[in-house]
């Protein structure tokens, strides 16, 4: 996989990318410090539409960051966070989120 410091650099080149749409890093061993880079990126990114994260160390602190930038993403259509070692306070965090993200299918 690319592991964290791989997925930085990708993540920093995929705030101007208008062309991705699909991404998919399942199992590529990303953590912590790089969802703090995704969460600008889904600031800003209007054109990703799907964003897999399956099988990456998520956690609780991750999936709030994801929540946080849920609430202001209104373009990503699917995203995927399976086996990702998310826990109560993270799953919480995503499920409020989620409650206001009609846009997710």
């Amino acid at each position: 996989g690319i592991g964290a410091l791989g997925s930085i650099d990708l993540f920093w080149s995929l705030r101007n990318n208008q062309s991705l749409t699909e991404l998919d890093l399942s199992l590529n061993n990303i953590h912590l410090p790089a969802y703090s880079r995704m969460k600008s990126v889904l600031f800003v990114n209007e054109n990703l539409r799907v964003l897999n994260l399956t099988g990456n160390n998520i956690g609780n602190e991750g999936a709030i960051l994801f929540a946080e930038a849920l609430e202001r993403n209104k373009w990503l259509r699917k995203l995927s966070l399976g086996s990702a070692q998310i826990g109560t306070l993270g799953a919480f965090a995503l499920a409020k989120a989620l409650k206001r993200a009609h846009f997710l299918e």
